[in-house]
């Protein structure tokens, strides 16, 4: 929300949400946004983070 809104970087703003849901689809959460036996594995918030990088890194820049 802070890129589109605030520094109005709809594209990459986007991307960050793909990104994040791609880490999602490949079954992955941390323990605030899904509950324990929710069927997805959990990881930490450091994890999560290297894991939206990563499919950032693979996407084409805008």
């Amino acid at each position: 929300m802070m890129l589109e809104n605030s520094f109005d970087m709809a594209a990459e703003a986007k991307n960050v949400w793909a990104a994040m849901q791609g880490v999602f689809a490949d079954g992955y959460s941390t323990a605030d946004l899904s509950k324990p036996g929710s069927g997805v594995k959990m990881i930490s918030t450091a994890e999560f983070g290297d894991k939206v990088v990563e499919k950032l890194s693979l996407m084409p820049k805008v």
